[in-house]
């Protein structure tokens, strides 16, 4: 199994676990290439999820991006997730072990968002989203 593909599952599985902790029931769709890779039952309501796994960039942060791509025969693409896609996403960091989540409301309309295991240096907190918040 490729390397990716086995953090993926990892992730998901990760996810899955957080998701139960909480008191949630985990489902999963059948088949490839869905744009959400679950969905839990929360207060009577589906929530649809997209799950991330991410790895630790050098200044300690997590880059997590809002988009799918996907191949084929003319190149790669991106696609962009829409809140009628998805209401969740859902993120693994294998480097410290950590799952946390945020709705993609919140930053609908950007390619990504970075994520912050520490303060910054200059002490900058507009548009600064810590890991902690998100738990």
């Amino acid at each position: 199994m490729h390397k990716t593909f086995r953090q993926g599952n990892l992730g998901i599985s990760k996810v899955i676990s957080k998701i139960l902790e909480k008191g949630y029931i985990p489902l999963t769709p059948f088949g490839e290439n869905n744009r959400y890779d679950l969905v839990y039952e929360k207060n009577s309501k589906f929530i649809k999820v997209q799950v991330k796994s991410v790895s630790l960039k050098k200044n300690n942060t997590l880059r997590v991006k809002l988009h799918s791509v996907n191949f084929n025969q003319h190149g790669s693409h991106r696609n962009h997730y829409g809140l009628n896609e998805i209401d969740e996403m859902w993120v693994y960091n294998p480097d410290k072990d950590v799952v946390f989540h945020f709705s993609l409301s919140e930053f609908i309309g950007k390619h990504g968002v970075t994520f912050r295991f520490d303060k910054t240096k200059n002490n900058q907190s507009k548009n600064v989203h810590y890991v902690s918040s998100y738990l």
